[in-house]
């Protein structure tokens, strides 16, 4: 039934020009497969936990993750965001869950607390997180444009 309609939405995003948002916890590898069979690149992956392989595969076939509030926590986000080169990454507060602290309601202004932790994971300063993060996301959703000062 989720493969099915994952087509579906692949057909969707391709026949309207729109990028494809999915959350791919505990579905890594086998998620990323489909979207090599079926020819996507740019899809935005939400969640992603799968290991170094897959995160490679992910950024080989253009793919784009989102990193939550949850990295300050969460191993798996931490190897995705140390295994993904910068101009794939993409903040997002995935309110009300994937906060920093498990169990408290996460928001958006958690959103600085992803920037501090990738600017010390990647070794370089929180504006250029900031920037660069951005205008993945433009890059990404180019309606955005309208609404945020790059």
């Amino acid at each position: 039934m989720q493969r099915s309609a994952l087509k579906v939405q692949i057909e969707l995003s391709k026949k309207h020009n729109l990028p494809l948002n999915l959350h791919s916890r505990s579905a890594g590898k086998p998620l990323l497969d489909i979207l090599r069979q079926n020819n996507v690149e740019g899809a935005l992956l939400h969640a992603f936990d799968g290991g170094k392989k897959a995160i490679k595969q992910g950024v080989e076939d253009g793919h784009y993750f989102s990193i939550a509030p949850s990295i300050v926590r969460d191993p798996s986000q931490k190897q995705v965001a140390t295994n993904v080169p910068l101009d794939r990454l993409v903040l997002e507060s995935d309110s009300p869950a994937l906060g920093p602290i498990k169990g408290q309601t996460n928001t958006p202004l958690n959103l600085l607390k992803t920037v501090d932790c990738l600017a010390d994971l990647l070794n370089c300063s929180k504006d250029h997180v900031i920037e660069v993060t951005t205008q993945n996301a433009v890059r990404l959703f180019p309606k955005l444009r309208n609404h945020i000062k790059l």
